[in-house]
């Protein structure tokens, strides 16, 4: 990626170039090129080189002015070709044209319409010089940032808060912020700023800043009713292509070899195997990591808990000659230095620290093997896996009666009454009745909203917030509405990996147009005889059955109570505490009790009740906590 940075002097003797280039300097790496800088009145923007290998290595990222302005960009044009032809370049120059001056060119003929001609995962700046206009925009599911800081002095952004921080002065908490994270739920805290003043673009939107204005500007809206296909079998065919088009766009690099997070389920699984098919014709592998955890867990651990996906993910990679496959397990590296570590580049909590062992055995051994493009698939449940029992009710929506009634007596051959009855009249019900089903049919292991590890009256707020956002169990009505409202709330953002390793982290199930095709099915692909038809109709051939089939979800990082040694989390929370911000919010008495109880060894995991318990206090609440801690006693020191 190529950290980008601008500065908007709207008053004082602030020089801008300077204060663009300090920014930039928090971005700069050991051994990296000096920032480019360009000017235009008051306002100057800079780039650096990319911190990982771009695709334009040939043809480096520069700044254009254009339209009396600036445009900066950081990014991947994935539909070079169709935006050239669009844009009646010939072909020499649109060949030989890196993706910034590609971007240039749009902006100059269509101004911000171009945005909605380019695919692809970018984040860029414009500043308009005849209006004095800066936009700032990020692609829809973008995995690059991009933050600003606006008052009457001057704007700036930049890819990372590090370098606004470095620039904007004494750095204030926020704590409506802080409150929003603590609370806990979907989505929370995964692209926003715990600093007071320094805001994030939302992915598939444009932030436009006038003289003495600003406006948010939403760059994409998903399909809200299914398209007309002739059969589950048309959607299929549209499924291959897409996919094949989605991972196809972002093979293209300059050096280095392409691997792929390999798990085993339908997401990571399409989105490897495909990789390995496109790159077979070139005479390319494609390498595949597998997270899995400390050996001898599986056979300690109570079977039919799903706590390892090798052997699945093995049986996707053996379809596939050129797909090498690798078992990343944890180093027995301390958790909580690298959980320090990343949270320092992120300049953010991460919210998920019992994933991350797995995740930086999978990066550290990514950057061994000297990948440069690493595929994922976390979109993938809202776009190419999406379906299954949950878009059920959708066929009762498209008037699909017949197929609504044989999916209603499958739920309860299948399933049982208990299930049936929450998943086909649970939204039908009153939220106080499906409560009491949903308790009745999981042996009342319900989530509990209390939040014990936080003193009042950070407590009362928090907690307030989470009943808000538990409110309604219930199942979607709408499963398209669902997974439309999901994708327009989820951020994908991606700083660490590029960061820390040199990878650059990408993502095809993200894919706008792919997305689209699969919110455009009707509920009959989506949910039928089997739980997903067009994907198993159009992937069988990529990935086995008992990964396409498969109804488990992966208990993923499974010995992260291993992994994290109580003595040592202890030890970490009474240092943290020793910051005002941190002992004012952390009951440290309660920690103390729950480290004192830290589940050991494996007969926790053969309880529902005790499994769900312990889940959700250690590794939803406690853990969590403990790297909310670690960040506010770095960032925000006494």
């Amino acid at each position: 990626m190529t950290p980008i940075a601008g500065y908007w002097r709207r008053s004082g003797d602030v020089e801008p170039a300077r204060a663009c280039a300090t920014i930039l300097q928090a971005h700069q790496r050991v051994g990296q090129d000096a920032p480019q800088l360009a000017s235009a009145a008051d306002v100057a923007f800079g780039c650096l080189s990319g911190s990982v290998p771009s695709q334009d290595a040939r043809r480096p990222q520069v700044l254009r002015a254009s339209f009396e302005g600036l445009l900066v960009f950081d990014g991947r044009i994935d539909n070079r070709d169709e935006v050239v032809d669009r844009l009646g370049l010939d072909l020499p120059l649109g060949s030989t044209l890196g993706d910034c001056g590609l971007v240039v060119r749009a902006w100059r003929r269509w101004g911000i319409s171009c945005l909605d001609h380019l695919l692809g995962d970018y984040a860029l700046a414009a500043w308009e010089g005849d209006v004095r206009r800066l936009c700032l925009a990020r692609s829809p599911l973008s995995m690059r940032s991009l933050f600003f800081c606006s008052d009457a002095r001057a704007v700036g952004f930049a890819s990372s808060i590090r370098g606004l921080l470095a620039a904007k002065g004494p750095r204030q908490l926020d704590d409506e912020a802080l409150v929003a994270i603590l609370a806990g739920g979907t989505y929370v805290g995964t692209a926003g700023s715990l600093f007071k003043g320094i805001r994030s673009v939302p992915q598939g939107h444009a932030v436009l800043i006038g003289d003495s204005t600003e406006g948010v500007v939403p760059l994409w809206s998903p399909p809200t009713e299914p398209r007309q296909f002739r059969s589950v079998q048309e959607c299929a065919e549209a499924f291959r292509t897409e996919l094949d088009r989605a991972v196809g766009a972002q093979l293209r690099r300059e050096r280095g070899a392409v691997a792929a997070h390999l798990s085993g389920g339908r997401d990571s699984g399409v989105v490897a195997a495909t990789a390995a098919r496109l790159l077979r014709e070139q005479g390319e592998e494609v390498l595949a990591y597998t997270g899995a955890p400390s050996e001898g867990l599986a056979e300690r651990a109570p079977s039919g808990l799903p706590i390892d996906e090798s052997e699945l993910a093995s049986a996707t990679a053996t379809l596939h000659p050129n797909l090498r496959h690798k078992i990343c397990r944890s180093q027995g590296d301390d958790p909580l230095a690298l959980l320090e570590r990343l949270q320092e580049a992120q300049v953010a909590p991460l919210l998920t620290p019992s994933n991350l062992p797995w995740w930086a055995a999978i990066n550290a051994q990514a950057a061994r093997d000297g990948v440069t493009v690493l595929l994922t698939g976390q979109v993938g449940n809202f776009s190419v896996s999406a379906g299954g029992p949950s878009a059920v009710r959708d066929l009762a929506h498209e008037r699909e009666w017949r197929a609504f009634a044989a999916a209603g007596v499958r739920f309860v051959r299948e399933r049982g009454v208990r299930n049936a009855g929450t998943r086909l009249l649970g939204p039908l019900v009153p939220g106080w009745l499906y409560d009491g089903l949903r308790s009745w049919v999981r042996g009342g292991t319900e989530i509990e909203v209390s939040l014990p590890l936080l003193r009042e009256p950070w407590r009362a707020r928090a907690e307030g917030l989470r009943r808000a956002r538990m409110a309604d169990h219930r199942p979607p009505a709408n499963y398209r509405a669902f997974l439309r409202e999901s994708l327009l709330q989820i951020d994908n953002a991606e700083r660490i990996s590029g960061a820390v390793y040199g990878l650059d982290v990408r993502d095809p199930t993200a894919d706008r147009r792919l997305v689209e095709l699969v919110l455009s099915f009707p509920a009959k692909a989506l949910f039928g005889e089997e739980d997903r038809p067009a994907f198993s109709l159009a992937f069988s051939d990529r990935l086995p059955q008992a990964v396409i089939q498969n109804r488990d979800r992966a208990y993923q990082q499974a010995d992260w109570f291993e992994q994290f040694r109580p003595d040592q989390v202890l030890g970490a929370f009474r240092r943290y505490s020793a910051n005002p911000i941190v002992a004012e919010l952390i009951d440290m008495q309660v920690v103390e009790k729950m480290v004192e109880d830290w589940p050991r060894g494996t007969g926790w995991m053969t309880d529902p009740k005790r499994f769900a318990r312990v889940e959700d206090e250690y590794r939803n609440k406690l853990l969590p906590t403990l790297a909310v801690a670690a960040f506010l006693a770095a960032e925000f020191p006494g």
